[in-house]
């Protein structure tokens, strides 16, 4: 049976009311409470409005979001990540019931960009943001090795996404690190994400990630390359339990803040400032594909299996321009 919808009146709560309602919602992972927590306040600075004011007028605003894109002030992605955002609020109260015309009306912009996202995504378009975000796989290897006698958790980053397919930043932010070689352990008592380095096999398993809804937990052997800079990193700093700490020696507290920090090193490892994950994770794509253009569809899926999405969404990472583009 579905949840029980959530009654809220909407005319005239404030802000803080809809982020304890969006934080006490159990029904959504942790990590997406944040998200919708962090999309609304974003929004409502641009608005310039509370959400009780915002919320009913989808004509008015959602235009100036959309303004946002197309002046490339914000990703396409970020465009619609946000009236997603907008719409599960909806979707999780019963305003869609009561208000179902605007709902409808949000909607209806959502369904515009998912299109827009559909045409360029099938033509392996890169997007404007996406270009200037451009990375060269090659200069990342070369300027890799050369962190490689430094033992930094820096390196050791760059290591897990350029040795494996490259995971979503989120995968890695609290990823814990085992030297367990106890052959009774058993990695099903625990659901956190971790790498166990001592154990007959050395592994990851990463249990909670983005998909991980419709995709199962991932568990990936270790490649030699890659055990041998993480036992290295283990032995020069033989009492960490968390793979990477933020500056004060602590876990890192929200993807957030590893995503700021993971982002930087990419940047200069490949020497552009604009570069993220994502495009890390373009690169690669675009690195195997030119690299073993003949490819079976069994390795196809595992190489997009190893980066936590689907057999179609790894195809059309690719980014090449089309002269003749599907409409």
């Amino acid at each position: 049976m579905p949840p029980k919808k959530i009654h809220i009146d909407f005319s005239d709560k404030p802000n803080e009311f809809f982020m304890n309602f969006i934080m006490s919602n159990t029904i959504l992972k942790e990590n997406t409470r944040l998200c919708y927590k962090y999309r609304i306040i974003i929004l409502c600075k641009l608005f310039n409005a509370p959400i009780h004011v915002w919320i009913f007028k989808p004509d008015e605003f959602a235009p100036l979001l959309r303004k946002e894109f197309e002046e490339d002030r914000i990703t396409h992605n970020s465009y619609k990540s946000h009236l997603v955002c907008v719409l599960a609020l909806m979707s999780y109260s019963d305003f869609k019931v009561f208000h179902t015309d605007i709902y409808n009306l949000w909607y209806r912009f959502f369904i515009k960009a998912k299109k827009k996202e559909y045409v360029n995504m099938i033509n392996h378009i890169p997007s404007k943001k996406q270009i200037l975000a451009h990375i060269d796989w090659k200069t990342v290897i070369k300027n890799r090795d050369l962190m490689k006698n430094k033992l930094l958790q820096e390196y050791v980053l760059l290591a897990l996404i350029t040795m494996i397919p490259p995971r979503r930043q989120r995968d890695w932010v609290d990823v814990k690190l085992y030297n367990n070689s106890d052959v009774n352990w058993k990695p099903t008592e625990f659901k956190h994400n971790y790498i166990n380095i001592g154990f007959n096999n050395p592994y990851i398993l990463i249990s909670e990630f983005k998909t991980d809804s419709s995709q199962a937990r991932w568990y990936k052997a270790i490649p030699e390359k890659l055990l041998v800079v993480l036992k290295n990193f283990a032995k020069a700093q033989p009492n960490r339990e968390y793979l990477f700490l933020s500056r004060d020696g602590t876990p890192y507290a929200n993807s957030s803040s590893f995503a700021k920090w993971s982002n930087k090193v990419i940047a200069d490892v490949s020497g552009n400032p604009k570069a993220t994950m994502n495009s890390m994770r373009h690169a690669f794509v675009d690195h195997i594909t030119k690299t073993y253009p003949f490819m079976t569809s069994k390795e196809r899926l595992t190489f997009a299996k190893d980066m936590g999405h689907s057999q179609l969404q790894n195809q059309n990472y690719r980014h090449f321009q089309n002269p003749n583009p599907i409409k």
